[in-house]
């Protein structure tokens, strides 16, 4: 049985990378079997506020992987809670939870947040233009965009609209999505 520290990125929900209390103990014989496992730590602006929102997933995607505000690290579970560690690998962790010592971090500080620069899209739909569809272009993409969405064309039933969004805004339905 070894006790380590590590120093905590995400723990309880909350983000805790720049608090001056994120170091933990950790007890490698209170570590959950399928600990430590890697994870990933998504930084985004929730559209339409300045508010940072952090998620954690197991599985991200190639555009979330080449986020510079993706933190990765190591998710381990002890007494039946998950944390987010600092480590540089699993067989870090493994030989320090194995036989004592420090753990390695990757970061060493918590990386600094770059602000996104929204893009322009123009979704494309099968609809004719009205106030009404426009409602239901609002509805459909509510907190995927920033700011207000904005008709540009109609013309045989197809309207083009336009909408500001933080990284890639994805079609829903038979809509089309692209640059502007």
């Amino acid at each position: 049985m070894y006790m380590f520290k590590a120093t905590a990125i995400f723990k309880n929900g909350q983000y805790v990378f720049n608090d001056p209390s994120n170091e933990i103990d950790l007890n490698s014989a209170k570590i959950d079997g399928f600990s430590p496992r890697p994870v990933w730590l998504l930084r985004t602006v929730v559209p339409g506020t300045n508010q940072v929102q952090y998620l954690p997933t197991f599985a991200p995607s190639s555009e979330e992987l080449a986020d510079a505000n993706t933190i990765q690290g190591l998710w381990v579970e002890q007494d039946g809670e998950g944390v987010m560690i600092d480590c540089i690998s699993i067989d870090n962790f493994n030989t320090i939870a194995n036989a004592g010592g420090s753990l390695q971090r990757r970061y060493g500080a918590a990386p600094a947040f770059t602000t996104p620069t929204p893009s322009y899209w123009c979704i494309t739909r099968a609809d004719n233009g009205t106030g009404a569809a426009h409602g239901k272009v609002v509805t459909d993409y509510v907190g995927r965009y920033i700011g207000n969405v904005r008709l540009k064309t109609n013309i045989s039933g197809v309207s083009v609209y336009e909408v500001q969004a933080f990284g890639t805004l994805k079609a829903l339905g038979t809509d089309s999505v692209a640059l502007c």
